[in-house]
C-alpha cells in the first residue's frame, strides 16, 4: 500500500515537471474571447508559476495547484492582466 502511494506521489511530481517545460497553451486551456486572452491552469499539478503566458492574457486561473511560491517577475509581461 505504501509503495503504491509513493509511486503515485512520484508520478504527480513528474507530471508537474513535465507540465512546467511545455508551452503554456499545451498545459492550460487558452481561449481568446472578445475581451482578451483567458488562460485556465486550474488543477494542472503546477509547483511553480509558468513563465510563458501570452502577453495578451487578461484572466489567469492558477487555482487548485501546489504552488510553492510566486517570484516577483512571474507576471511582469502581463500588462493586460485584470484577474488572477
Amino acid at each position: 500500500m505504501f509503495a503504491f502511494l509513493g509511486a503515485w506521489r512520484l508520478r504527480l511530481k513528474c507530471l508537474a515537471v513535465e507540465n512546467q517545460e511545455k508551452p503554456i497553451c499545451q498545459i492550460c486551456a487558452c481561449t481568446t474571447p472578445l475581451k482578451g486572452q483567458v488562460v485556465k491552469c486550474t488543477m494542472k499539478n503546477l509547483t511553480q508559476v509558468p513563465s510563458s503566458f501570452p502577453v495578451s492574457t487578461r484572466h489567469l486561473y492558477l487555482d487548485k495547484n501546489s504552488l510553492k511560491g510566486i517570484s516577483g517577475e512571474a507576471f511582469w509581461n502581463l500588462q493586460n492582466l485584470i484577474f488572477l
